[in-house]
């Protein structure tokens, strides 16, 4: 699992700068956001 997440945040890094302003943001930061509720729940419930 941990190397599932390195590759996550790796992917992620690397996609932040190439984001446009605008919709492709706002969806961005939705998914962000989501990634972020989501983790730490499916860690509880696969420990």
């Amino acid at each position: 699992m941990n190397e599932v997440l390195a590759d996550v945040e790796k992917a992620r890094k690397e996609y932040e700068p190439l984001i446009s302003p605008g919709e492709e943001r706002k969806l961005a930061n939705v998914m962000s956001r989501a990634w972020e509720s989501y983790f730490p729940m499916s860690q509880k419930v696969m420990a």
